[in-house]
């Protein structure tokens, strides 16, 4: 699952009606920083027991009890029209020959789009 801080928020309110997220938010321009979406995120991966990936200014990715964040790339990114579901199909590709290892490559996607980047 991977979404900018609001998204996974928003999901995880109409999942888990937990008092931290809610049913609203903004869509891809995301109101949160990904550190406020942290616990939430920890939560819905538990919830789903599947790796969530919550991108921003520093990507948070989390298989429910190990949390990466990783914080390259520059802020001109965010500029950039359709990065995230760029970031997402990389995602699923690196889950897809991944192993068994969905954190792991989870965190490869990110690392690798924040790179590119810079």
């Amino acid at each position: 699952v991977r979404g900018n801080a609001s998204e996974i928020i928003t999901l995880a309110g109409a999942l888990l009606a937990t008092e931290d997220a809610r049913v609203s938010g903004k869509g891809v321009d995301s109101t949160d920083s990904t550190l406020d979406a942290l616990k939430i995120a920890v939560n819905l991966s538990k919830h789903l027991q599947n790796v969530v990936v919550v991108t921003g200014e520093v990507d948070v990715v989390t298989d429910g009890k190990i949390v990466v964040t990783i914080s390259n790339g520059i802020p001109e990114i965010t500029k950039v029209t359709a990065i995230g579901c760029s970031l997402s199909t990389l995602t699923a590709a690196m889950v897809a020959v991944c192993d068994g290892m969905y954190l792991e490559a989870s965190v490869a996607a990110c690392a690798l789009v924040g790179g590119c980047s810079e």
